[in-house]
C-alpha cells in the first residue's frame, strides 16, 4: 500500500496540480488582506483589527467556493488521469487489487485537502499580523484550527461522488463542471438554515459558521452530518462497484 501511495505522489509531483493547490490555499487569505487593506484605507476610523472578524473571511471564501471547485478539479485529475493518458490498461493489470489502487487515490486526496486547509489557516494567521490587531489568543487560534480540521474531513466526504463521476466520464471535464455548478448553488442556499444542511457541498460552510459563532446559529449539526455521511457512503460503494464491474 505504501508503494502505491508513493507512486501516486510521484504522479502528482510531476503534474501542474501542486502549483494549483498552492494557489488555491493562498488566494483566500490574499483576497482577505486586500479587502481589509482597502477598507481601512477608505475608513477614517483606524481601529485595531479583531481576529475573529478577520479569520472568518478566508473561511467564507475557501469553504463556500474555492475548496469546492479546487478539490473537484484535483479529484477529477487524480481519478481520470490514467484514462486520459491511456495508461489505464497497464494500471489494472498490476497484481494489485483495484480497491487498493482506488483507496490509495482517496488517501492522497485526504492528504491534499488537509494540507491545503492547513496552509490557508497558517497564511490567514500570518497575514493578520500585517495589520494593527488585537492580541491573538491561543483560544481563538485553536478555535479556527479545529474548524479547518473538521472541514478537511467534511470536504473529503465529498470526494467519492466526484471520483465516481470521473471514472464514468473518464475525463476531468465532468468534475470541473460539477465543481462550478455546486459552487454556484452554494451561493444561493447558504442563507437558508433549512437547505444549507441538506445540500452536501454547503454543509462544511454551514457547520463552520455554526462553530464560529459558538453554536448560536440556527443550523442543524445532525442534519449536516447525515447529509455528508449519506453521500459519502453511497458514492463510495458506487465507485468501487463500478470500478470492479466496468471494462477497462
Amino acid at each position: 500500500m505504501l508503494n502505491i501511495l508513493y507512486t501516486e505522489l510521484l504522479k502528482l509531483k510531476r503534474s501542474k496540480m501542486l502549483g494549483l493547490i498552492l494557489i488555491g490555499a493562498f488566494l483566500p487569505p490574499f483576497m482577505t488582506t486586500l479587502l481589509i487593506k482597502t477598507t481601512m484605507s477608505k475608513s477614517k476610523n483606524h481601529s485595531t483589527m479583531e481576529w475573529d472578524s478577520y479569520l472568518q473571511m478566508p473561511i467564507a471564501i475557501m469553504f463556500l467556493v474555492m475548496a469546492v471547485v479546487l478539490f473537484a478539479l484535483v479529484t477529477g485529475y487524480i481519478f481520470s488521469r490514467e484514462y486520459s493518458e491511456k495508461t489505464i490498461n497497464n494500471m489494472f493489470t498490476y497484481p494489485i487489487e483495484r480497491i487498493k489502487l482506488l483507496g490509495a487515490k482517496l488517501v492522497i486526496m485526504f492528504i491534499i485537502i488537509l494540507i491545503t486547509f492547513l496552509l490557508t489557516y497558517i497564511l490567514s494567521i500570518a497575514s493578520g499580523f500585517l495589520f494593527k490587531h488585537d492580541p491573538l489568543t491561543s483560544e481563538c487560534a485553536l478555535k479556527y484550527l479545529k474548524i479547518y480540521l473538521k472541514a478537511s474531513v467534511m470536504n473529503f466526504a465529498l470526494v467519492p461522488i466526484v471520483a465516481f463521476l470521473s471514472l464514468i466520464s473518464k475525463n476531468v471535464i465532468a468534475s470541473i463542471g460539477l465543481g462550478l455548478s455546486v459552487a454556484f448553488v452554494n451561493l444561493f442556499v447558504i442563507n437558508s438554515p433549512k437547505y444549507v444542511v441538506i445540500f452536501p457541498w454547503s454543509v462544511p460552510t454551514a457547520l463552520g459558521v455554526k462553530e464560529m459563532y459558538d453554536g448560536k446559529e440556527a443550523i442543524s449539526y445532525a442534519n449536516g452530518i447525515i447529509s455528508l455521511t449519506t453521500i459519502f457512503v453511497v458514492a463510495l460503494i458506487a465507485m468501487f462497484v463500478y470500478a470492479y464491474r466496468s471494462d477497462v
